[in-house]
């Protein structure tokens, strides 16, 4: 079975005293073979391995230990591989967020802007008369389009107050000499 987990660094059997029952080691570890660093039962991280001691049980009683340390040599590539690949997909991510925000900006904030200015340069000037340019069929289009309207309604608002007061201003004169004229005669 060891034989063919080439993670396994290398494994000691322990006898219940700690003495080392069996070992093995991978073909590549022969002159380093390590000593278990693990004294007591649970697993170790180092850089390079991990350590594990688990003890082994008979009919309630502890025979003795196993003892595996697994090259993490692998893992770390994996580890280092998949950091590159996140990174990689969260650049390409954040590319592509940054295109599409700027070609929104272009269809919302380009168009709102312009109504904003457009309602600014309205109040300044009080000319009813022009309109804002409508870019597109969406929700800015509809907005845009309720605002033209609105200006269409106090344009024609205007247009037909500006008509009453002239009217008004005649029928006053009118009055106004109809009044001078009774007065007269009636002197």
């Amino acid at each position: 079975g060891l034989l063919h987990e080439y993670r396994i660094l290398g494994a000691y059997l322990l006898a219940a005293e700690g003495l080392t029952f069996a070992t093995y080691s991978r073909a590549d570890v022969h002159e380093q073979h390590r000593k278990p660093v693990l004294r007591e039962e649970g697993f170790f991280f180092a850089d390079d391995f991990l350590a594990v001691r688990r003890p082994i049980y008979f009919d309630g009683e502890v025979l003795g230990h196993i003892y595996i340390e697994a090259d993490l040599g692998g893992v770390s590539e994996r580890v280092q591989n998949f950091v590159a690949t996140v990174m990689a997909i969260s650049g390409a991510t954040l590319f592509v967020i940054m295109i599409l925000t700027s070609r929104l900006q272009r269809f919302i904030s380009t168009p709102l802007l312009g109504l904003a200015d457009l309602a600014k340069q309205i109040s300044r000037d009080r000319d009813y008369s022009v309109r804002a340019a409508k870019a597109s069929d969406d929700e800015v289009g509809s907005l845009i389009d309720g605002f033209n309207a609105m200006l269409k309604q106090i344009q024609t608002r205007d247009l037909e107050l500006a008509t009453h007061r002239d009217h008004l201003e005649d029928m006053v004169t009118h009055r106004t000499i109809e009044l001078t004229l009774a007065k007269e005669a009636a002197e």
